[in-house]
């Protein structure tokens, strides 16, 4: 959580507020004291982004027809 906190230059009471919302949701595994880690599902979907965030940057700025 205090390294959430730096990286994103908040204080711990939001970030904390964040990290008890997100297993209700499915987007994490969490304990408290633990490392926080994305769910398969949630893992899939920033894979999926990834990959379309490259495509439109390789067909829109490097026009390569994908």
């Amino acid at each position: 959580m205090r390294d959430i906190s730096r990286r994103c230059r908040v204080g711990n009471s939001p970030v904390l507020g964040v990290l008890r919302s997100l297993p209700g949701k499915e987007l994490i595994n969490s304990l408290p004291c633990e490392v926080v880690v994305l769910t398969t599902n949630q893992k899939q979907k920033n894979v999926v982004r990834c990959h379309e965030v490259l495509r439109d940057f390789f067909m829109q700025v490097l026009s390569v027809v994908c």
